[in-house]
């Protein structure tokens, strides 16, 4: 569904040479290297896409072997940190860090279908709870209304600033919501939060459904994996994680697919 953002781009100048300035700034930037499929090891791939949804050359692949689609030559990790932390991302996607009108009508939409969500897993009233990939934080803001008890914590998925805060800190939920598709690494982002979690904790995580898309808006220089069930259920396999509950059909999103995970049983 078009944004305000969208809307206001096709008629105001400004708008339309704010992301023009992004756009020769990420095709500048952007650094990357080839990288073996994190499934299976293979390096070989199948071009699936040429470029993304405006237009930036961006080579989205599909593995030979186990069919895995990623971004192929890869972004460097520092250029994904330097993506995030220089504001290009937002500038690009014309995401705003405090949306209005419109945006603000689907944001609070989606937090009370998350915060229902959290609700129908039945937490003891004072549960803990991080966030990660928290952006503008307006999750963990409605969640406190509903649970004023809960301990909640919000961070972005920044490596060493997660290695520093609340190591020892285990969480009942951790939620993760359109953000593993961002990540450098999404098997070993898994594996670290899963260490976080309590015993019986649970990881509710949401991620863009590749078997749905249905148009080039569908494909974007910040998502550098792209998941099927299939290719997702695998991923959370090879991170020690087995899935409870599944949602492909998303309230939230019409091209999300919503899983509850749990840590396997060590064998």
């Amino acid at each position: 569904m078009t944004g305000a953002y969208d809307i206001l781009l096709r008629m105001h100048p400004l708008l339309r040479l704010r992301r023009k300035y992004y756009w020769y700034k990420c095709l500048l930037k952007r650094n990357t290297t080839s990288r073996a499929c994190i499934l299976c090891g293979n390096a070989q791939f199948s071009a699936k896409i040429e470029k993304d949804r405006y237009a930036l050359p961006i080579s989205i692949m599909s593995c030979d072997s186990c069919g895995l689609v990623m971004q192929q030559p890869f972004p460097t990790e520092k250029f994904l940190n330097y993506f995030y932390e220089s504001g290009m991302y937002h500038g690009l996607y014309g995401r705003k860090k405090q949306p209005k009108g419109y945006d603000l009508e689907q944001q609070e939409l989606k937090q009370r279908i998350n915060v229902g969500h959290i609700t129908s897993l039945n937490p003891r009233p004072d549960f803990s709870l991080l966030d990660y990939g928290t952006g503008n934080g307006s999750f963990l803001d409605a969640l406190k209304k509903k649970f004023p008890q809960s301990s909640l914590v919000g961070i972005e998925p920044n490596q060493a600033y997660f290695e520093k805060q609340n190591v020892e800190k285990k969480f009942d939920f951790i939620t993760l919501f359109m953000v593993l598709e961002h990540v450098y690494d999404p098997i070993k982002t898994l594996r670290d939060l899963a260490q976080r979690l309590s015993e019986n904790g649970r990881i509710i995580l949401e991620v863009p459904d590749l078997e749905k898309a249905d148009s080039m808006r569908f494909y974007h220089i910040a998502h550098v994996f792209y998941f099927t069930h299939d290719t997702f259920k695998r991923v959370a396999e090879k991170a020690g994680l087995k899935i409870l509950q599944e949602e492909t059909e998303n309230r939230v999103s019409a091209q999300g697919m919503r899983f509850v995970l749990a840590a396997s049983p060590k064998t």
